[in-house]
């Protein structure tokens, strides 16, 4: 990449003598002569970064992880604390299935897997709700439901008043609810229904809020490393799960309800600092330093909107990892050349649907092998942990300004599962739970993944859409225009001074 200002460096010529030439200057050249120098790729300008130890950007990347992180939180606490509030002696639902047969002795059904009973160490006592399979299951997609109505509304609220307030206020009462979600518990399974639809409801603006906010944020070159804040989803998950046993087994309020009380409390918590550290683009942060404004505005411009439960938690602790390491692995591949941008999103996208999918596809075949299907699940985490760097980082480069709602209508639909995955499986398995059954489950889920990929592979770009600037086109005229009246770049830039400047978007 060369820039079109000039710089005079000594020449030596044959003759010994030294001269004065101007001469254009690569990316690699001003790496060397300062290292917080970079080169903005929207606009081709170097600029100095802020050598702040803190930069007020990763400020925000933090919180917003931790916001994601608690999000992810008190949407599966429910999974793992149904567990100790259902009582499943009174369902019947033991997996070591015995009939009594004419000769008096018991028979055991082959196709179902012997549970490990107490691996965790904790003790398993039964609750005090009497929850059928099918209940459950509507109980347990009840968020998703609203999760799955708010999102498009959620980007364009969020374009419309701001990312800081809909993310903050969608985290905060979000956990708000989370807090008294066991006195609905207590007064009926309908109400209870209904908290975690508008718990759903208030979170589904929160991803397109910090979308938005990430392309106001993040300079085009560090936009991988700022979906880093979407891996803290598997923080949470990893987080919550072995918390959220240890508090069932307590006997303070009863057990269950602390898994409510605690995290619904951390995320009311985590809202003051939202508050105070977090604004809406770096133009309204009093603190943040010149040369770090100057960076990101002449990057992107200025307000530019561009036991069990341990078990459980391997997977996520794979993706978590994985996802932290994919995040700046696809910018020094793209950055570099290796790679092109878009093959990049479709090497993560690849990994992020085939990977399960096979796993899924193998777990039927090993049986009742307990280890062996733990492994493959763990296996799976780092598979998803690509997911969030591809997809979230794909709709920044198509359209950073209508990122909040490109988000909105993408988890519209992909929060489809959420509703149906949790039904289905009820209706699969209820008074069901064989083997035969789950590998149902399995075989679905596998084939849903691999078609998805194939949809991405057919309709997948990622270049800018000309939509997302309405003055783009005219500039490619005007500047087209120029370069063919000229002959050299020093006369490009004479027409350019002459009127063959782009007109400001109005």
């Amino acid at each position: 990449m060369v820039h079109r200002n000039s710089y005079s460096l000594p020449r030596i010529n044959t003759l010994g003598e030294v001269k004065l030439s101007p001469i254009y200057l690569t990316d690699d050249v001003f790496k060397k002569i300062d290292p917080s120098t970079k080169v903005c790729e929207s606009t081709d300008e170097q600029v100095n970064d802020t050598t702040d130890f803190v930069k007020v950007r990763f400020v925000f990347l933090i919180l917003g992880m931790l916001g994601i992180a608690i999000l992810f939180i008190v949407r599966v606490n429910l999974s793992v604390a149904i567990v100790a509030m259902v009582n499943n002696t009174a369902l019947n639902e033991l997996e070591i299935l015995t009939m009594e047969t004419d000769a008096g002795t018991d028979y055991v059904d082959l196709d179902v897997c012997q549970r490990v009973e107490n691996i965790s160490g904790l003790a398993v006592e039964d609750g005090e709700f009497t929850w059928s399979e099918e209940t459950q299951g509507f109980i347990l997609s009840g968020y998703f439901y609203g999760y799955a109505v708010g999102q498009l509304p959620g980007g364009i609220l969020a374009e419309r008043y701001g990312g800081k307030l809909m993310f903050g206020l969608g985290t905060f009462i979000s956990a708000l609810l989370t807090v008294v979600s066991p006195f609905a518990i207590w007064v009926s399974e309908e109400l209870f229904f209904a908290l975690r639809l508008l718990e759903g409801l208030a979170g589904s603006v929160t991803f397109p809020a910090i979308q938005y906010m990430i392309s106001n944020w993040a300079p085009p070159d560090e936009r991988s490393k700022f979906s880093m804040i979407f891996s803290g989803g598997y923080l949470g998950i990893v987080t919550c799960m072995p918390l959220s046993g240890l508090l069932c087994s307590w006997e303070v309020a009863g057990g269950w309800p602390m898994v409510f009380y605690v995290f619904g409390a951390v995320g009311c918590a985590w809202y003051l600092p939202w508050l105070y550290f977090v604004h809406e683009t770096p133009a309204d942060h009093p603190r943040i330093s010149r040369e770090e404004r100057r960076y990101i505005e002449h990057c992107i411009g200025p307000g530019n909107s561009d036991s069990n439960a341990a078990l459980s938690t391997l997977p996520y602790v794979a993706a978590g990892i994985f996802g932290l390491i994919c995040s700046p692995a696809l910018d020094f591949f793209t950055t570099r050349g290796y790679v092109s941008r878009m093959n990049g999103f479709r090497i993560l996208l690849a990994i992020a649907s085939f990977g399960p999918a096979i796993t899924l596809i193998i777990i039927p075949l090993v049986g009742c092998r307990n280890t062996l299907i733990i492994f493959l699940l763990t296996l799976n985490g780092p598979c998803l942990g690509a997911q969030y760097t591809g997809i979230f980082t794909n709709l920044l480069d198509l359209a950073p300004n209508f990122s909040g709602t490109m988000l909105g209508i993408s988890n519209t639909f992909c929060n489809g599962a959420g509703i149906l995955a949790p039904v289905a499986v009820g209706f699969l398995t209820n008074n069901n739970q064989t083997r035969s059954q789950w590998n149902i489950v399995f075989y679905i889920s596998a084939t849903i993944s691999m078609l998805s990929y194939l949809v991405y592979l057919i309709l997948c770009q990622s270049t800018e859409q000309s939509w997302n600037s309405p003055c783009a086109q005219n500039e490619l005229v005007t500047v087209s225009s120029a370069s063919t009246l000229a002959r050299t770049e020093e006369e490009v830039d004479g027409y350019r001074n002459q009127g063959f400047e782009k007109e400001e978007c109005k």
